[in-house]
């Protein structure tokens, strides 16, 4: 099974509901490792009481910090209250637009010569940071770290299944690039095609 790390990396979920008691990991340990991947909201839900167990919840990034018994009314609400909050308006672009391609990161589609393609969470991942950056080349280093996190920037076998799937999604010739090109010398960059 997965870590849970990795299902944050790789399913991008909307909220994190984080119990500070798991078996294989201290939880406040994964909450910062969480915030180093994702922008999602966290409730840190535990028996902990004291106010340094709190403090320490969200000085490694809680958003919010429930303590039990609660109720499951009250933990939904409080679910709702942020994911509400964490529908604001966003940083990145996230959308691209020319005579053949569309994009929209935001509901994880791309229409390529009137086709519509549902994205996968990584490659829309990829593609906003690439869309946010025209023409800048990121080194695959760069590209992993912003997918996976720290520690997995030898993944490069990984990154190239994101960039091929992204590439037959967005490319009129997927064995010639002309959005998502490789840069001389590594790397890859995202090339606007604006008529």
């Amino acid at each position: 099974m997965d870590s849970p790390l990795v299902l944050v990396v790789d399913d991008e979920p909307h909220i994190c509901l984080l119990d500070v008691g798991l078996p294989d990991i201290d939880g406040f340990s994964l909450c910062s490792r969480i915030r180093e991947v994702s922008h999602a909201p966290i409730i840190m839900l535990t028996g902990r009481h004291h106010d340094e167990d709190v403090v320490r919840g969200f000085k490694a990034g809680a958003d919010d910090y429930v303590t039990k018994p609660f109720s499951l009314r009250q933990l939904a609400a409080r679910a709702e209250a942020m994911l509400r909050r964490s529908r604001g308006p966003s940083s990145a672009i996230g959308r691209y637009q020319d005579d053949q391609l569309e994009v929209d990161v935001s509901s994880r589609r791309s229409v390529l010569r009137g086709v519509n393609t549902r994205l996968t969470p990584s490659e829309a991942k990829l593609l906003d940071l690439v869309l946010a950056h025209p023409r800048r080349v990121f080194t695959p280093q760069e590209l992993l770290r912003h997918l996976r996190g720290p520690g997995y920037e030898d993944a490069h076998g990984a990154l190239r299944q994101v960039i091929l799937g992204l590439r037959r999604k967005i490319e009129p010739d997927p064995s010639s690039p002309t959005y998502l090109v490789t840069a001389p010398g590594g790397g890859y960059a995202f090339e606007p095609q604006l008529t």
